[in-house]
């Protein structure tokens, strides 16, 4: 029987975007492992119950205490699990900021491998310590951006032979011409194409992104906005539709609708990257500054599509290396000048796609799980040296 990695995270079909992040790394590492590791699955549920294929081996009930414990016995005494890697967001576990992960962390009996998708800065005295006790129990951290690296060195007090960056994996842009995709999804050839992606819910702030639509319209009236993606299942279950309600509303209040299409389902990662690929011009308009990272802006970058974002620190980072544009938190005058200023030049806008797809060859998933077995074989090689001494 192969050695085999547990991952602790949520999975499809849940729809999440760490749910997603960990199923296209699974399938990167199944390339990337050969024989070595087999990488399964311990999912994460809340209140609703899926249904789930071959890789998920595992499940833990994340509202129940006891479920923790249950999950770190089986893991535990399972002989051929060589190593857990957990996926850490706060809201996927129970208890006051996820505390209730502790609980399996303390009784599970393998080498344990974290990444944090979100690092506060600045955090109150629980968070701290919650995040520090995971720490003191997991054989090496991983974050996305340098940016988290030094939050935890600073804020938290990690040291850093701990830590290591490892970036979001992306996906190759597909080799079709612009045009033919437009055909494809009948979009207008020769429109200027604007758009935004993702589970739907207020912190996208998609209205700051309407509110400069109206500028953005008397310059090119050839504008198109698409908003790609169906609502987040746990807005839904709070709200309904309210948000894309709400953003329809303010779309008739200011007589933009021939400008804006909604994509109104969970498009598949092949539609995804056609969609990104056939637009102009990406529009990132998140409100959390804490944000530590973002799959759509990755994603969008990785297809050669230029960003104007919101200054979240995965932007501050990627945006330096003239891939687009930053504007302020909640300004639709700052995003209008910007996107203005990038449709008028169409030869800045090709260089900022030749330099998106250059800063994110380095981080193809092959590339992004070769690092990760690197990891994985060194806390293993470290585990095995502590047991023999």
């Amino acid at each position: 029987m192969s050695s085999k990695l547990v991952f602790i995270t949520s999975y499809p079909p849940r729809e999440c975007g760490i749910a997603t992040y960990s199923k296209d790394l699974i399938h990167a590492l199944k390339g990337a492992c050969g024989n070595s590791f087999d990488p399964v699955v311990c999912a994460l549920e809340s209140n609703t119950h899926h249904t789930y294929g071959s890789p998920v081996h595992y499940t833990l009930c994340t509202a129940e205490p006891e479920d923790y414990i249950r999950v770190a016995r089986e893991i535990s005494h399972a002989s051929h699990v060589k190593a857990v890697f957990v996926q850490h967001e706060f809201g996927l576990f129970g208890g006051s900021y996820g505390n209730y992960l502790l609980l399996l962390l303390y009784n599970i009996q393998k080498p344990v491998v974290v990444t944090f998708h979100t690092v506060l800065p600045s955090p109150n005295a629980e968070i701290r310590e919650t995040v520090r006790a995971i720490a003191s129990v997991s054989a090496r951290i991983i974050v996305m951006t340098r940016h988290a690296f030094n939050i935890l060195l600073t804020d938290y007090q990690l040291p850093a032979e701990l830590l290591t960056i490892i970036p979001h994996g992306t996906h190759p842009a597909p080799l079709v011409p612009k045009e033919k995709l437009r055909t494809w999804y009948k979009v207008p050839p020769t429109s200027r194409i604007l758009a935004t992606f993702g589970l739907l819910g207020r912190g996208k702030n998609i209205e700051t992104a309407l509110d400069a639509l109206p500028d953005i319209v008397r310059e090119f009236p050839d504008t198109l906005y698409l908003i790609i993606g169906k609502t987040h299942p746990e807005v839904l279950k709070h709200e309904g539709e309210a948000y894309r309600d709400f953003l329809k509303a303010r779309i008739a209040a200011l007589h933009i609708a021939d400008y804006v299409q909604f994509i109104d389902e969970y498009v598949s990662l092949a539609e995804l990257l056609e969609y990104l690929t056939l637009t102009d011009l990406y529009l990132f308009t998140s409100k959390d500054p804490n944000q530590a990272v973002s799959g759509t802006f990755v994603y969008a970058l990785s297809c050669g599509c230029p960003v104007v974002s919101t200054p979240i620190p995965h932007a501050k980072e990627l945006l330096a290396a003239n891939v687009g544009r930053m504007v302020d938190f909640e300004q639709p005058k700052q995003l209008a000048d910007a996107t203005i200023t990038l449709l008028k030049s169409p030869s800045l806008m090709q260089q900022m796609r030749d330099n998106s797809l250059k800063l994110m060859a380095p981080t193809v998933w092959s590339r992004v799980a070769a690092l990760h077995v690197h990891v994985f074989k060194d806390v293993l090689l470290h585990s095995a040296y502590a047991e023999a001494h």
